[in-house]
């Protein structure tokens, strides 16, 4: 039971530097892009990658519906730029959101 505990604590911790790190990282990405190469416009999506990475981390410490429901949100997101960037869709794309509510209820 104590190895857990320590275990969990161990989790925690790594996932507060992570949840740190990310603006950081995501801030020089988009720097970098920008100064070097120019690409600022398609540089904010790097800022995505903050709440895209908050989501993945808190899909370990949900359990049940929760979990499922997160991992719609991740998917959706993943799929609405995907369908945006690689084939232009922005406006049929949004349409993927639905599947959040769709699995919430599905799992309820």
């Amino acid at each position: 039971m104590e190895k857990n505990n320590i275990n969990n604590e161990y989790k925690n911790k790594v996932s507060k530097k992570i949840s740190a790190l990310t603006p950081i990282l995501a801030l020089l990405t988009f720097l970098i892009l920008g100064f070097t190469k120019g690409l600022w416009h398609p540089g904010w999506v790097a800022f995505l990658a903050i709440p895209l990475v908050e989501l993945v981390l808190s899909l370990f410490k949900r359990k049940g519906k929760a979990k499922f429901v997160t991992l719609s949100v991740i998917i959706s997101i993943i799929g609405y730029l995907l369908l945006g960037f690689c084939l232009n869709a922005w406006h049929p794309g949004w349409l993927i959101f639905f599947l959040i509510p769709i699995v919430s209820i599905i799992v309820d």
